[in-house]
């Protein structure tokens, strides 16, 4: 009598488990017939990686910058964070790169994109300190801006230098905010991602006056749910420090 017991509880165990297993093993074959559907179709790109994370656009987020404050720059990471943006319409992105100059990341940049699919880049006209690129995909389009480590400082002088010349009479705050939006006109930064050590030398002085700061260990070790992690930090924040 013990053993039938043993026999069936055995056998219903037994069973509980085979199901459990071919769940999961259901499961595992759906999603990767899903994944090689998506692929054979050209959709498994990076534009599409954030898809299954994020609302998509952000209204809130017009500019997004990256401060890459460490060594050997991951180009293709970085393309995929600039195609990430792009499918969420965020309108600009700046990056900052501490190891290489700002005309050196570009060119690597852009010729990295021009081997993705479905993906097309111009280069509008640059200024002395901001290199520019427009990055388009499927009908959707950022404008890039590849800025060296100190850019931010070099724009403030130059902002000086023409307040300098301008009579005290004309020097009030809507004087102001038109020079600095002359010299690097873009939209204030919504938020800065910091990559390596935290260091706030990278950031635009009066761009970033209402930003938030967000912080990650390395740009080699993010993916697409890790970003869409930033910006859910970044979507639940009501109030910004700077402001």
């Amino acid at each position: 009598m013990h053993l039938k017991v043993a026999f069936w509880r055995f056998l219903h165990t037994f069973t509980l488990i085979f199901y459990a297993f071919a769940a999961w093993l259901y499961a595992e074959i759906f999603d990767i017939k899903y994944t090689i559907s998506r692929f054979w179709n050209g959709g498994m790109n990076s534009t599409d990686a954030p898809c299954e994370f994020l609302e998509s656009p952000f209204e809130t987020l017009n500019h997004i910058a990256f401060v890459i404050y460490e060594d050997n720059l991951s180009v293709p990471i970085l393309c995929q964070l600039i195609l990430i943006c792009v499918h969420l319409q965020i309108k600009e992105v700046s990056v900052t790169v501490k190891s290489a100059s700002k005309s050196c990341v570009k060119r690597l940049a852009h010729s990295y994109l021009q081997t993705c699919s479905n993906v097309f880049c111009s280069e509008p006209n640059s200024s002395k300190e901001v290199q520019s690129l427009s990055v388009s995909s499927k009908g959707r389009n950022s404008n890039i801006y590849f800025l060296d480590i100190h850019t931010g400082q070099q724009l403030m002088l130059s902002a000086a230098k023409s307040l300098s010349s301008s009579s005290k009479a004309s020097l009030t705050t809507s004087a102001v905010e038109k020079t600095l939006h002359g010299i690097f006109p873009v939209s204030p930064v919504s938020l800065t991602v910091i990559f390596g050590p935290p260091s706030l030398i990278g950031l635009l002085p009066w761009q970033s006056g209402t930003t938030e700061i967000l912080k990650w260990p390395s740009h080699k070790c993010i993916n697409s749910s890790d970003f869409a992690k930033l910006l859910r930090v970044y979507s639940g924040i009501s109030q910004r420090w700077g402001r």
